[in-house]
């Protein structure tokens, strides 16, 4: 049996002792990486990412997304050497955070105990088990940042500011959250040593490594503006475009908060201290994104307790005052998620400690696992095949998928043509909506486009699909016309001419909110034409902070038609000011309700929402060919 006080013995290799527990730790937790291509939504970004990496498809350049060149480390597929790489990197950089951990909880504790050491153990292994590589990065960030702290050695720092520029490639929001990291910390140093040293030293390695890395990519420094310019598109319409609200217990939240903010007050440790202030904005951001979009809360719920443990390494001491505060931190935020309808977050939590992955204990080698995810990929994505007379349509000329259905590539070896945001449900601010207009109306824009048919035409969160990207939907039916169809989807081909005249406003005036209104000229209206409403819903200075600091709630527009039905969906605020589809109104695709058409609408906003009283409506008619 282990001695785990011997291996932690200071006096006996105390080296060696790190490295043989951290090796028995990434083994116990070692995972097989890598899932196989699907069917859907998420599945389909999810392969995207990687195809773009496979394809030297450029981000900020071909293609805008919340995930960077590296995304695919975090979703890999088997394409390529995809499953390898991944592999590699992310088995490297969990040794070395294992290894730093455990290090950390020696280096910072006054005096070493079997049970401390037994429970640092114990909790390693638990994170090991649940731990992501973007996270992964982020807490090896934090831990080097107060290494440098303790030490002064540049190379700690150093390390940490390519790690953050690294991240910045991985999943841009949590780079984001570390730049932040990072900022505070450097911040915090330079009051302390009033000496610019370390902000021009992190600066500059910064900088290198991200400006090389994007040219070892690319070949070029293209598009990173761009890449940027879409991070805060994508961050600021999240807020409002991608919320998800529900009834949450404010109470078990308050105790919550209150029990965190006490952490430095209870625990009286000047690392805890500093750690506290450098993590106030990653904690918060972090926060705010888990409940702008409340299914992500569990992610949250992991995050806090990664925080929480980098307390206990860093402590002098863990006593029981601060065991029970940090547990009452872990246990009320655990109760608040539990009360929310996404209460499995927390079961999720404990899960992996006790299943590895389904896919793990099959395989002896790790190529029989990549035929394995091969093999699971062809069986999942078969219903995508396409039939020979289609693919006699398309042959080898450029495509692109709408709304959001990618899995045709996998399944097919399509030469797929991205239009930059390549999922509809996403391009929720006017930036993003015109990018893919441009392109569209642009000589790159693809031969053939393949509409993949849903039961209603309706995106998520109960969207009307034709309103989340008005902009883009004008220039594809301008742009392009129906060549087959069958039970599954469209396929659209390019043509020579335009489809439809330029946009005319035919009337503009105020309207109030909860209140019906009344299409003009209704009876003038040819079926052939499109009437579309053009709605400018303007926020309140409040409104507005409160957007920036927590979210927006949900608008919703109210359709009724000529007998009297009515369809209600949610709006996307941003981009409704490019134009809100009123008539024809299309319940399927290519299938209009000519003979039902709308009459009236209402918007509604929702209690604790603080827009204008009036919004302005410019009705915009569109003239057929």
């Amino acid at each position: 049996m282990i001695n785990l006080k011997t291996l932690f013995n200071r006096r006996i290799n105390p080296t060696y002792s790190l490295i043989f527990i951290t090796l028995l730790i990434f083994t116990v937790s070692y995972n097989y990486v890598g899932q196989p291509i699907n069917i859907g939504l998420d599945p389909s970004w999810q392969f995207a990412i990687n195809y773009f990496f496979e394809n030297d498809i450029q981000y900020g350049r071909d293609v805008l997304f919340p995930y960077g060149p590296f995304g695919f480390l975090l979703y890999p597929k088997p394409i390529g050497n995809i499953i390898l790489i991944t592999a590699i990197v992310t088995g490297i950089f969990k040794i070395i955070f294992i290894y730093f951990s455990l290090y950390f909880n020696r280096f910072f504790k006054n005096e070493s105990n079997l049970f401390t050491n037994s429970f640092v153990i114990l909790l390693t292994a638990f994170i090991a088990f649940h731990i992501r590589l973007d996270s992964l990065l982020f807490f090896l960030i934090l831990e080097l940042l107060l290494f440098h702290n303790t030490n002064k050695k540049s190379y700690f720092l150093i390390f940490s500011s390519f790690l953050v520029a690294l991240l910045l490639l991985i999943k841009v929001s949590f780079g984001v959250i570390a730049s932040l990291l990072l900022a505070a910390y450097l911040v915090l140093n330079y009051l302390s040593i009033r000496k610019i040293r370390n902000i021009l030293l992190s600066s500059l390695v910064f900088t290198t490594t991200f400006l090389l890395i994007w040219f070892f990519l690319y070949g070029n420094l293209i598009g990173i503006l761009d890449y940027f310019i879409a991070l805060f598109e994508f961050s600021n319409g999240n807020s409002s475009a991608m919320t998800i609200n529900h009834s949450n217990n404010w109470w078990a939240f308050l105790i919550y908060l209150i029990s965190f903010i006490s952490i430095p007050f209870v625990i009286k440790d000047k690392y805890v201290l500093l750690l506290f202030i450098i993590m106030v904005i990653p904690v918060f951001l972090y926060f705010k994104y888990a409940m702008s979009r409340l299914d992500h809360i569990g992610f949250f719920l992991i995050f806090l307790f990664q925080y929480l443990y980098i307390i206990i390494l860093i402590s002098k001491k863990i006593n029981k005052e601060s065991l029970l505060l940090l547990s009452v931190v872990f246990l009320s935020f655990s109760l608040f998620v539990s009360l929310t309808p996404y209460s499995n977050s927390v079961r999720n939590f404990i899960s992996p400690t006790f299943i590895k992955s389904k896919f793990s204990s099959q395989f002896l080698t790790p190529n029989e696992h990549f035929e394995f995810l091969k093999n699971e990929s062809n069986r999942l994505i078969k219903s995508q095949k396409l039939n020979p007379n289609v693919l006699s349509i398309i042959k080898s000329s450029s495509i692109d998928m709408y709304p959001w259905e990618i899995s045709y590539v996998a399944a097919n070896k399509l030469n797929w043509t991205p239009r930059p945001v390549f999922q509809s449900y996403i391009s929720y601010t006017p930036y993003l909506d015109l990018k893919n207009a441009d392109f569209f109306e642009s000589k790159y824009a693809p031969e053939f486009l393949l509409w993949d048919k849903i039961s209603e035409v309706k995106s998520i969160d109960n969207r009307y699909l034709l309103n989340d990207e008005p902009l883009t939907i004008y220039q594809i039916l301008n742009h392009y016309e129906i060549v087959f169809e069958n039970n599954q989807f469209f396929i659209f081909k390019r043509t020579l001419s335009d489809n439809l005249d330029i946009p005319k406003i035919i009337n503009s005036k105020n309207y109030t909110w909860g209140k019906w209104i009344w299409i003009p000229i209704e009876n003038k209206l040819n079926s052939n034409n499109i009437l579309r409403a053009k709605i400018n819903i303007e926020r309140t200075i409040f409104q507005k902070i409160k957007k920036t600091f927590y979210k927006e709630f949900d608008v919703h527009i109210i359709y009724k038609f000529e007998d009297g039905s009515e369809k209600k969906y949610r709006l996307v605020v941003d981009n409704s000011k490019n134009g809100v589809w009123i008539n024809p109104f299309h319940r399927k695709i290519h299938h209009p309700t000519i003979e039902n058409k709308v009459v009236a609408v209402k918007l509604l906003k929702t209690k604790g929402d603080y827009f204008k009283k009036t919004f302005f409506i410019d009705w915009e008619i569109i003239k057929r060919k």
